[in-house]
């Protein structure tokens, strides 16, 4: 492949990035205003659990093609067949068939980490260590703007032409990711590589990779515990933020200003995760991660005070969607085709939205038995397990890459 052709690639993939996140912003509104009318707040955790079960559903159907197509065949394929679906839904939302608004939302969880953990999936077969350091930063950067745009937009066409309108149009946005797909230049390196093994691609197989790797365990119970803890510090944010403005405007004028710098500081770090992982390496930046947010807890059990979850909530999200996110995925590169593609499947895919499920399970039981007090000092404890995740993976990363 050519440096024109490698280039033009990465633009693509730029692209995709932009176009993914974006369509996930233009239906996520969307889809919960819709969900909240028909059901209530209070039947979100639900949905949540819906999610877990469709993700597991999925990931089972995905394990079976993931290691015998072309990935950026792979990722036309399903853009294809989830804007079918979506069509499927829509028409019988349109004519009152139960539980499509449900569905709906379900069906905006599972699409988006399908295409995505795609995305991510060729990425790490295709660039080398020393290129994806610099371009992971840019892919997650335009996602981001992809973010923004696509949020803006759904605002002015629900306001204009109506939510139904919103949702409707996915569907264009799903058929340029499949036409992008195919201007993708393929290389031996995107190919499937696994047949060799013997083994049948399949859901138990993609277990049985993860249960025989140290290496993706250890990254299971990272991504697992990451989730955990986003989760509890949302709860616990949201909770101190209606504690201190009790005044329903004030609470979003404050919220609002949240969520700004969270989108400010994550394409920030997002523009700089070049440079960071080029000084820190992927190690030390992955135990940096938890114990900027653990120290921040801290604040919080010496002196609840409300700022000290607004930064603890600030640093989660946008690191999470920078740095964490860059570095998670160079975790990858050293890894076999298998492990890049149905091992991850498992560990990303799966586990992401069960830790959500588990976490909406977890504080609707604490909510229950008026045990909401002890959600602070629990999420301090989880931050302990993630930072010796990480430290863990870190060592493991550096014996199989030499950094």
């Amino acid at each position: 492949m050519t440096g024109r052709e490698k280039t033009v690639r990465v633009v693509l993939l730029a692209a995709l990035a932009f176009v993914l996140i974006g369509s996930y912003e233009l239906i996520r509104s969307a889809a919960d205003s819709v969900y909240v009318k028909t059901y209530g707040r209070d039947a979100l955790p639900y949905a949540w659990l819906g999610v877990a079960l469709a993700s597991l559903v999925v990931v089972s159907i995905y394990s079976r093609f993931v290691q015998a197509t072309h990935l950026m065949r792979l990722l036309a394929i399903a853009a294809g067949i989830f804007g079918v679906t979506l069509v499927g839904l829509l028409f019988a939302r349109s004519v009152d068939v139960p539980g499509t608004t449900f569905a709906l939302y379900v069906f905006k969880d599972v699409y988006i980490v399908v295409l995505i953990e795609i995305f991510w999936s060729y990425a790490n077969v295709v660039f080398e260590m020393k290129t994806a350091r610099w371009i992971y930063g840019l892919f997650c950067a335009m996602g981001s703007l992809g973010g923004a745009v696509g949020a803006e937009l759904t605002g002015r066409i629900a306001a204009r032409y109506g939510t139904e309108t919103a949702l409707w149009s996915l569907v264009p946005l799903l058929a340029f990711v499949a036409v992008v797909c195919g201007l993708v230049k393929s290389d031996a390196y995107a190919a499937p590589k696994s047949k060799a093994d013997g083994k049948k691609p399949s859901f138990l197989a993609g277990v049985e990779t993860v249960r025989s790797s140290r290496y993706l365990l250890t990254m299971l119970v990272l991504i697992g515990t990451v989730q955990l803890v986003i989760t509890l510090i949302d709860f616990l944010y949201t909770g101190a933020a209606a504690n201190a403005y009790p005044n329903t405007d004030d609470l979003t004028a404050v919220m609002a200003r949240v969520n700004s710098i969270i989108n400010i500081s994550a394409v920030a770090l997002q523009l700089f995760t070049g440079p960071v992982l080029k000084l820190l390496g992927v190690a030390i930046t992955l135990i940096l991660i938890p114990a900027l947010l653990g120290s921040a807890l801290g604040v919080y059990l010496v002196a609840p005070q409300f700022i000290a979850l607004a930064v603890a909530k600030v640093l989660s999200k946008s690191l999470d969607y920078s740095l964490f996110r860059a570095a998670k995925e160079m975790l990858y590169i050293p890894l076999d085709y298998s492990e890049k593609t149905s091992g991850k499947a498992v560990v990303d895919m799966l586990t992401y939205r069960v830790a959500k499920g588990a976490a909406s399970v977890t504080l609707l039981a604490l909510v229950a038995l008026a045990l909401q007090p002890y959600v602070g000092l629990g999420t301090a404890i989880l931050v302990l397990l993630w930072l010796a995740a990480a430290v863990s993976i870190g060592r493991q990363y550096r014996r199989r890459t030499n950094a």
